[in-house]
């Protein structure tokens, strides 16, 4: 059972940046799209999440705080990658989001004060290495990395890995217990953030842009909360941490790569495919 829930997670997880770039591909020209899009992923998510929750129903009004962070590091992601999706490739846009892994193990490091192992050591250079590919620029100024790209790739980046720290935070500090009250309201404060960012902007074709592409978010967001789910029935197999984490990583990465090379006719450069296979070897000795 714990491989099915493995592939599941995979594939709910790969899905929310597919679903992003088919949303921003079919809204180019569209007015204020992508905060539409925060706004229906982030309210799909709360309702997923809200389902979940009625099943697994406890409540500490601690938790909230968690959720509160939780939700800023989860707008943060959510605005990053459909704006990252629509200035540069799905594909390294998907996977900058699992090299985020980077930082909550250098986070980890500093905070128990404690050398990093062999593995940890040689997975950070190898990060180092992968960006180096994937980003550096060549003569053809069509292939290189916009700032745009490169800020909201960025955000993307610091939000998953934010709410990654957060929710270990939030477990080690309740024994385990109330992670779906924590992802409810962690995903509701995001869709109200989502809501005062859209509406500081122009609203006037909300109704087409909704009607027409309003079910990319839609699924993307339960998606999202799907995802997080089978992650969390995973950590009660006897599967363990150090073949789910490399799953979920490779097995994200590979899954979105191919779809953006076959589906959406991504074109990526021998440079970033060597920076996508090292980034691969490199989440599996994060995780060892």
């Amino acid at each position: 059972m714990g491989y099915i829930y493995l592939l599941l997670a995979v594939c709910f997880s790969a899905a929310i940046a597919i679903f992003a770039g088919f949303y921003n591909k079919k809204n180019k020209e569209s007015k204020n799209a992508n905060g539409i899009y925060n706004i229906l992923l982030s309210a799909s998510a709360t309702l997923t999440w809200l389902i979940i929750y009625l099943f697994d129903f406890s409540f500490d009004v601690g938790v909230l705080f968690y959720s509160l962070l939780y939700g800023l590091g989860y707008a943060c992601f959510m605005v990053g990658m459909i704006n990252a999706v629509k200035y540069g490739p799905v594909s390294l846009t998907s996977f900058m989001k699992q090299l985020s892994f980077v930082v909550v193990c250098i986070w980890f490091l500093i905070v128990k004060r404690r050398l990093p192992s062999t593995y940890e050591v040689l997975g950070i250079v190898l990060v180092v290495v992968a960006l180096y590919f994937c980003l550096n620029s060549d003569k053809d100024k069509k292939q290189k990395a916009s700032l745009k790209w490169l800020l909201y790739v960025a955000m993307v980046f610091v939000g998953n890995a934010f709410c990654s720290i957060v929710q270990k935070y939030e477990k080690a500090a309740f024994d385990n217990q109330h992670g779906s009250l924590m992802m409810v309201f962690g995903v509701l404060f995001a869709f109200i953030f989502g809501l005062i960012l859209y509406n500081k902007g122009d609203k006037s074709e909300w109704k087409q842009i909704a009607k027409k592409t309003g079910v990319f978010p839609v699924l993307a967001g339960m998606s999202s909360g799907l995802a997080n789910l089978f992650i969390l029935l995973l950590m009660t197999t006897t599967l363990s941490e150090s073949l789910i984490y490399p799953g979920l990583a490779i097995g994200g990465l590979m899954v979105t790569t191919l779809f953006s090379v076959i589906g959406f006719k991504e074109k990526l450069r021998c440079s970033q495919w060597i920076g996508l296979i090292v980034g691969g070897v490199a989440l599996v000795f994060l995780n060892l």
